[in-house]
């Protein structure tokens, strides 16, 4: 392993610090390949979460059993007999609620390594003058871990909002459980929050998700737990603040209420206040706008913007380096740059010609 080399030259020191991690560096093309996997990995993890109630009594069990026992481990430390939320574990506590041991948590662990080597390097390289004989090797050793690195950054961003969609679910009871990771990372989480709707006789309260494709709603029940009552496709909703001088939508406190329809279900709502209002109305909107905009792209009703060959250096999706013999590919579908394998499929797109075009998978 690297430690165990950098232990055995010891001696030596920095001096061989470059070229132990340039050694070891073909290794990390796994990480790329683990990155390619992640979405349809948590595919088939939403899917089970969803469909599979033994599994997932299976993941909360676990998930509990390796949080106590941290609890535990954590209280012997300090010398406290009960890890309670009252005393000073209450910290590493609600730490432990957030991320714990869940399986989603660990499928993010393998590859948080590679930002660390990073800034390892970069500390080390900032205290290494450049005429060191290992000043050079550090430096490629950098620069090869940043391609992985920045990667690995969009990794995160997107399995932050994968972790968004996981709670989600799981706040469902699994009577009325959906899957929201189907369609891999194209799925975004917008916002949530509690708004009044009216029913039949009287307001109720319900909680909203907002997200880049759809907009539901739930209902708390006596465990804490939402049962969904409805999904609506965002590019069917149609929201607005309530006009006053309509006759037949004027309601009390109007200020904060917004009307929303859909083909299958209409209805008002309130915020808590005018300004949370305007924000929700405003975020439907741009939600139902960018989803239009994606599908006549998606069905190649419209061109996309192409980006400009020397701002990628690596294929969007597989992250292989470009070389004079291993090109660069626009999608005609999305504009993005992607290698020969990764662009490799061709289907007809209506605003180009007949003939099936470029685009990736």
């Amino acid at each position: 392993s690297i430690l165990q080399e950098m232990e055995n030259n010891a001696e030596t020191g920095i001096s061989v610090f470059g070229e132990i991690i340039k050694k070891y560096l073909p290794g990390f093309a796994m990480y790329q390949e683990y990155l390619s996997n992640f979405s349809e990995a948590t595919a088939q993890l939403g899917s089970l979460l969803s469909t599979d109630h033994v599994f997932d009594n299976f993941c909360n069990q676990v998930q509990a059993q390796n949080k106590a026992m941290r609890c535990k481990e954590a209280a012997e430390q300090r010398g406290v007999d009960s890890p309670s939320p009252e005393t000073s574990l209450s910290p590493v506590i609600q730490k432990l609620d957030k991320g714990g041991e869940s399986l989603d948590f660990l499928l993010g662990q393998p590859v948080l390594r590679i930002p660390r080597y990073r800034l390892m390097l970069e500390a080390v390289l900032k205290c290494t003058p450049e005429s060191h004989p290992s000043y050079v090797s550090l430096l490629d050793a950098l620069n090869s871990v940043k391609l992985v690195a920045e990667r690995v950054n969009a990794f995160l961003q997107q399995k932050e909002n994968q972790d968004k969609l996981i709670s989600i679910m799981r706040s469902l009871d699994f009577r009325t459980r959906v899957n929201l990771l189907e369609i891999g990372g194209a799925r975004l989480f917008v916002r949530e929050g509690e708004l009044l709707r009216q029913t039949r006789r009287t307001r109720k309260p319900f909680y909203f998700w907002l997200l880049s494709d759809q907009l539901m709603y739930a209902e708390s029940d006596i465990l804490g737990t939402f049962s969904l009552h409805r999904q609506f496709p965002i590019h069917q909703c149609l929201v607005e603040c309530v006009d006053q001088n309509d006759d037949m939508h004027r309601v009390e406190d109007g200020e904060r209420a917004l009307l929303f329809r859909s083909s299958t279900k209409s209805f008002i709502c309130w915020a808590e206040t005018s300004f949370e209002r305007d924000a929700w109305v405003a975020d439907i909107q741009k939600a139902a706008d960018d989803y239009r905009t994606e599908y006549e792209l998606e069905r190649g009703e419209r061109a996309p913007v192409w980006l400009p060959d020397d701002q990628v250096n690596n294929c969007e999706d597989c992250g292989c380096e470009f070389t004079i013999m291993w090109r660069r590919h626009h999608c005609r579908r999305c504009g993005k740059i992607f290698c020969e394998d990764c662009s490799s499929m061709r289907i007809r797109l209506t605003n180009l010609s007949d003939k099936p075009s470029r685009v990736c998978h």
